[in-house]
């Protein structure tokens, strides 16, 4: 295969990935999501537990679609805690 076809298929690959990996409600570790308040981004743990509960169901029947599904749900469920984790050991230093 040719480079350029390479880049061309790379490029069309990564285009339809990003076209389909929408995400707009998950926080992310950046300076916009470090200002979200505390019960906020609590909600959205118990809220992606609980949707990570219903794919484990899903998986378990065997109905379950997209099985990547699970992984990053738990990524984002640890990403969220570690913000909150960050946030009460910065209010502990500032405490000292």
């Amino acid at each position: 295969m040719s480079s350029n076809l390479q880049y061309k298929y790379f490029y069309k690959t990564v285009k339809n990935l990003l076209k389909n990996y929408q995400r707009d409600d998950i926080l992310f570790r950046t300076n916009s999501s470090l200002g979200h308040p505390n019960k906020e981004i609590e909600s959205k743990i118990i809220e992606a537990k609980k949707e990570l509960f219903n794919l484990r169901m899903k998986q378990s029947t065997g109905t379950l679609e997209k099985p990547h599904k699970i992984n990053e749900l738990r990524k984002d469920v640890a990403r969220m805690k570690t913000i909150l984790r960050e946030r009460e050991l910065e209010e502990a230093n500032h405490g000292e």
